[in-house]
């Protein structure tokens, strides 16, 4: 069984929307992620990384989380009935 992390990188400000929408990235089982890297597409090999907090807050205000699919989607299934 292969896992997939959905995730919310910080230019989106999804966490601004999470929590407009009443929705606790740690009480809904949300990872916060410690850095965010890019990797080459052919090769995989790492081009670069940002560290989450002394980087990715400051020049986003916001946070880098990442969901697994059923989390998000039993969150959002609660949240709707």
């Amino acid at each position: 069984m292969k896992l997939a992390p959905l995730y919310s990188p910080p230019p989106t400000k999804a966490d601004h929307l999470f929590l407009a929408w009443g929705i606790d990235p740690d009480a809904s089982r949300f990872a916060l992620a410690d850095f965010m890297a890019a990797y080459g597409g052919t090769t995989l090999e790492q081009r670069g990384s940002l560290p989450q907090g002394d980087v990715l807050k400051p020049i986003f205000n916001a946070l880098f989380y990442l969901a697994h699919h059923v989390d998000l989607h039993n969150k959002l299934k609660m949240m709707a009935t």
